[in-house]
Order: C-alpha cells, then sequence, then structure tokens
C-alpha cells in the first residue's frame, strides 16, 4: 500500500516536470516518458493489474494516433507530436484499462480541458500556432485517475 504511493508521488512528480518542461520548450523528454512508463509498470505489477495496465497504455493511444496519422495529412501539418502520445501510453498504463466507456470519459475529459487551456494561453502561443498538448494530457490524467477511483 504505501508502496503503491510512492509510485504514485514519483508518477506525478514526473508528470509536473514533463508539463513545465513541455510549457517552455513544447517538448516532451523521452527520458521522462521512459521512467514514468517504468513507474507505471511498477505500480500496474503491484497491484496484480499489470495487463490490465498494459492494455490500457496500447488502448487509450488510439484516437491519438489517428489524430497524429489522417488528421495530420488533411490539414497537411503536424497537429500531434509523437511525446504526447508516448506521454498518453504512459498515462494510459496508471489507468488501465476497465472498458470502453472510461477511454471515451476521459477523451471528453481531455478535450473539455483541451478548450479552456486555448482560451488561457492563446495569447502566449499564437505566434507559434501550436499548443502543448502534454499539460492537457497530464492534467486530464491526474483528474480521471483521481474520479476513476471515486466513481466509477
Amino acid at each position: 500500500m504505501i508502496f503503491n504511493i510512492i509510485l504514485l508521488s514519483l508518477g506525478l512528480i514526473l508528470l509536473c516536470i514533463i508539463t513545465i518542461y513541455d510549457f517552455k520548450y513544447l517538448v516532451i523528454p523521452n527520458i521522462y516518458v521512459g521512467i514514468l512508463t517504468i513507474i507505471g509498470i511498477i505500480y500496474q505489477f503491484f497491484r496484480g493489474e499489470l495487463l490490465e495496465g498494459i492494455i490500457g497504455g496500447s488502448i487509450y493511444i488510439l484516437p491519438l494516433l489517428f489524430i497524429y496519422g489522417y488528421v495530420s495529412d488533411i490539414f497537411q501539418r503536424e497537429c500531434l507530436g509523437f511525446g504526447d502520445i508516448k506521454l498518453m501510453f504512459a498515462i494510459g498504463i496508471f489507468l488501465s484499462f476497465k472498458s470502453m466507456n472510461h477511454i471515451f470519459i476521459f477523451y471528453n475529459v481531455i478535450f473539455f480541458l483541451c478548450g479552456i487551456f486555448t482560451i488561457f494561453f492563446y495569447k502566449k502561443y499564437k505566434d507559434k500556432y501550436i499548443i502543448p498538448f502534454g499539460p492537457i494530457l497530464s492534467v486530464g490524467g491526474i483528474i480521471f485517475y483521481i474520479c476513476q477511483e471515486k466513481y466509477f
């Protein structure tokens, strides 16, 4: 129990570091995402849900892969960085796969947060035409993890 709390705390610290780094440089470093993924795998192993965690990481990234591949082709520019997809895999391991309904609700939370972040940070990033998506994924993952434990 205490080990799980320590792992969750380390994951939260890494998400905060990733969020700050993505705000500042618009890049998500692979080393932080790799460490977060390893912590998520260890966390799910000690919970006894390792398979659900890996399946969750694999399924949670599917909508982002669609956006990365097809939507980027439609708009003829990159709509999403691959670092965001790797971050979503790590977050998906922590969230684990419960049902497709959970994934649907999670992405509703993410896209709602995306609208809020866009309104607040439009002036800061308007010259670059890019808004960092990593912080949105991090905040959405934290909110959904807390709500998932209470309401689902």
